[in-house]
């Protein structure tokens, strides 16, 4: 993340499983890099879908960072979510409690966490806005607009993009990697997300266990189908 901040990659993106450390490790690259860069006068914007998932989080990383290294930071407004490394700003905002933030004014830069849970017209307002570039982060439960909207229009050198997982976490306690250990035997397609941090069906399919195919119907042939959604779908 940091040799994108310094070649100015326009798309950092991080698909990786849970505890993999991709949220902690974006943020601390972002602020090693304004601290060695002091006087660049950035925005940085720091977003998520709602603010208890910022609180929670982004925040939480955010500080755990500056409790280590306190003199990163220059001044802070917490009341505001806004905080300066010499003349970089950072601002948290949620995208569903702050549009006219995503409209309004330019950035240098956005992090975007668990950017899977924005639709794509938001975020291509953000990525638009943005004008050196944006860092996603996401949990791979399944395909969403990153594959079908936004891959298909980069190339190679405007897209950087890693797939984590927490065995690239050292800090990981006992019990989480029990966790992990009981999930690969009990849940292999939960765990081929959050484990393995690879791309999924759908955690919370009806039927995991499918090979899915792409396959042309005669036009003359009639056929029949049920959609029976996810597990926690009320119509299931």
């Amino acid at each position: 993340t940091y040799a994108c901040l310094e070649k100015g990659i326009e798309i950092n993106a991080q698909q990786g499983g849970t505890f993999s450390g991709k949220t902690f490790n974006v943020l601390l690259a972002h602020c090693a890099y304004y601290h060695n860069n002091k006087h660049l006068n950035h925005t940085i914007s720091i977003i998520a879908q709602t603010f208890p998932q910022i609180r929670r989080g982004l925040l939480n990383d955010w500080r755990t960072i500056h409790e280590r290294i306190p003199h990163f930071l220059t001044r802070s407004l917490e009341s505001t979510h806004e905080f300066w490394i010499g003349t970089n700003k950072f601002e948290f905002f949620s995208a569903s409690d702050n549009p006219q933030k995503e409209r309004a004014g330019k950035r240098q830069r956005a992090i975007i966490d668990e950017c899977d849970l924005l639709d794509w017209d938001t975020v291509d307002l953000i990525i638009g806005k943005s004008t050196i570039g944006v860092s996603l982060m996401w949990n791979p439960y399944a395909e969403f607009w990153f594959h079908d909207e936004l891959l298909p229009t980069l190339s190679e050198e405007q897209l950087f993009y890693k797939r984590t997982t927490f065995q690239d976490n050292k800090h990981l306690s006992n019990k989480t990697l029990r966790w992990l250990e009981a999930m690969s035997i009990k849940d292999p397609e939960k765990y081929r997300v959050l484990g393995e941090g690879k791309t999924g069906n759908g955690v919370g399919l009806v039927f995991p266990n499918v090979n899915y195919f792409m396959h042309a119907i005669p036009g003359s042939v009639h056929t029949y189908g049920l959609d029976l959604g996810y597990t926690n779908d009320p119509s299931v």
